[in-house]
This record gives C-alpha cells, structure tokens and sequence, in this order.
C-alpha cells in the first residue's frame, strides 16, 4: 500500500541532518538529491531525497530488518552451484524495486552461515546490516556514483 504524508520541510530537515553524513548533505545541497538509509522509531528506510519547486521532498521505501533466507524465494540451482565457488563476482541487475538488494542480502546470509569466507559489498545506500557468523564482512558505501568507464 502506498501512502503520501505531507511533511514540513523542517521534518525532512531534521531527517536529512540525524540520518546523514556531512558529505551527504554537502552532496544533497549541491547536486539537489540523494539516496540514503534512515532509521525511524527503529524501523530502517531505503530514501530518496530531492529539491522541487516547494521545497525540498522525499521518498521511503521500508527496508526489511529480517535478512531473507534463500529457501523462502523460489531460486535455480545454478545460483546455489554459484555461490557454492570460492572465487568470483556476482553481478545482480534490475529495475528499482525488482528485488536486487533482497536477493543479495539472501545470497550473502546464506553464505554467512555455511562457510568461513571474506565478502566485500559495495552498496549505496546500505540495506541490509549483516553480522559476522562465518563470514568477514566488510561493507563499503559509495560516496559517488560510478560509471561504467570507472569501474575498469
């Protein structure tokens, strides 16, 4: 279900300035929009924040807490014959709300709990907050968009 709440811009405000970095906001006055993560009254949100004609505005998206396992989702093998390597990179591509990030927090959770590795994620903003159980993570957030020519 979608809700609209209007707000006041003092609200997003002081919703930019208790959930994000300096450089967030420095990036959110010169470039006039940004993705984040916030927390409210514990709950965290994927957001998305931008300048209109009144004032500044912003989108929420609920971000689950509980990290899915991968027997809830209906999965190839293939993908269990893949994250079963002990080498590589996996890419995982969509639209905005097809799923990536929960498909990933899935594949990373299960991995966490069958064996000792090091994964690296880079995510921007950071959904899913992952403990160490066998696995050593370490999570990088961007500061900048990348492009293509970049990430060679």
């Amino acid at each position: 279900m979608v809700k609209e709440v209007v707000v006041k811009e003092q609200d997003l405000q002081d919703l930019l300035s208790t959930n994000c970095s300096e450089k967030e906001i420095e990036h959110f006055k010169k470039n006039h929009e940004l993705d984040s993560a916030v927390t409210l009254s514990g709950l965290r949100f994927r957001a998305n924040f931008y300048k209109t004609l009144n004032g500044p505005a912003a989108v929420l998206r609920r971000v689950e807490t509980i990290i899915p396992n991968m027997a809830q989702f209906d999965l190839p093998q293939a993908l269990y014959d893949i994250i079963n390597m002990h080498k590589g990179l996996i890419l995982v591509t969509g639209p905005t709300g097809s799923g990536k990030s929960t498909t990933l927090a899935a594949i990373v959770n299960e991995i966490n709990k069958t064996r000792t590795s090091n994964i690296i994620t880079v995510e921007d903003p950071v959904e899913f907050i992952h403990h160490d159980l066998k696995v050593l993570f370490r999570i990088v957030k961007l500061e900048n968009k990348l492009t293509l020519l970049q990430v060679r």
